[in-house]
């Protein structure tokens, strides 16, 4: 992974590992929440509960909790995300 900023290249080596560590773990947690055996019956609205969940806990991480930023991301409201990570327990 190479970051640009302005006209100087940021290679992978620049940062520290313990971030793509956490970054990879956090994506392995978000890969998990997603998993659905098309072997099991599930409700859709529990499939979707799923997937809505493990996007916010992304967008949350992103920003660094910061709501406004991850409402943004996400496309909707600051209230209508504060909402869900109450309706997820999410809340920080």
């Amino acid at each position: 992974m190479n970051l640009s900023i302005g006209e100087s290249l940021l290679m992978r080596d620049s940062f520290p590992e313990y971030i793509f560590r956490e970054a990879e773990k956090n994506f392995a947690q978000t890969q998990n929440n997603l998993h659905v055996s098309l072997d099991e019956f599930v409700d859709l609205n529990q499939v979707v509960d799923r997937v809505e969940s493990a996007y916010i806990k992304n967008a949350m991480l992103q920003t660094s909790g910061n709501i406004s930023q991850a409402a943004q991301r996400l496309g909707i409201k600051r209230q209508t995300l504060q909402h869900k990570l109450k309706k997820y327990s999410l809340e920080h």
